[in-house]
């Protein structure tokens, strides 16, 4: 596998979240990235294991417990 050390800002993707939306996104990931048949070939399950470890880091434990996510859910779900 090659992986790349260093990235260009041209060849960054930035993606913003709000704090509900990362938590949900997390939670999918988890439930979600383990299981092959998602995934066309490996190359799309390490994006996606990076989208969860980048999560994981600026997510703490609180966060993304089911409390947490069914909270974070039911704020996203909630109409103005």
């Amino acid at each position: 596998m090659r992986m790349k050390t260093k990235m260009t800002k041209s060849e960054a993707v930035l993606l913003s979240l709000t704090k509900e939306e990362a938590v949900v996104l997390s939670d999918w990931l988890y439930r979600n990235s383990r299981k092959r048949e998602y995934f066309a070939d490996a190359a799309e399950q390490t994006v996606f294991w990076g989208i969860e470890c980048m999560l994981e880091k600026v997510l703490s434990p609180e966060e993304t417990g089911a409390d947490a996510v069914r909270t974070a859910k039911k704020g996203l779900m909630q109409t103005d």
